[in-house]
């Protein structure tokens, strides 16, 4: 079983400032918590978290915050709807 952040060697300019490391994905930002990801160190050099829906502030080990960006608004319902359509045309696997 791989583990691991989602996206190693990422750059990321946030603000100002470009930032080198991992990116993680997850449906909510506190699935983070669920995998455990705040107790692996497999985790400790994320930059930046990607989820559907943030409804939880995230925090490394360090106890600083993880930045965040949520793509629910970001998504237009066609896409998402030409998403759906290929789930439901592919016996419900994974995509």
């Amino acid at each position: 079983l791989l583990s691991g952040p989602d996206f190693f060697n990422s750059r990321v300019l946030i603000g100002d400032q470009q930032w080198a490391g991992n990116v993680e994905i997850h449906l909510r930002s506190s699935d983070w918590y669920m995998h455990n990801h705040e107790s692996d160190p497999a985790y400790d050099n994320v930059i930046l978290h990607v989820v559907w829906v943030h409804d939880v502030e995230v925090f490394r080990k360090d106890n600083t915050s993880l930045p965040v960006v949520e793509i629910h608004n970001l998504v237009a319902p066609e896409t998402l709807h030409s998403y759906e359509e290929l789930c439901s045309n592919n016996g419900n696997r994974w995509i």
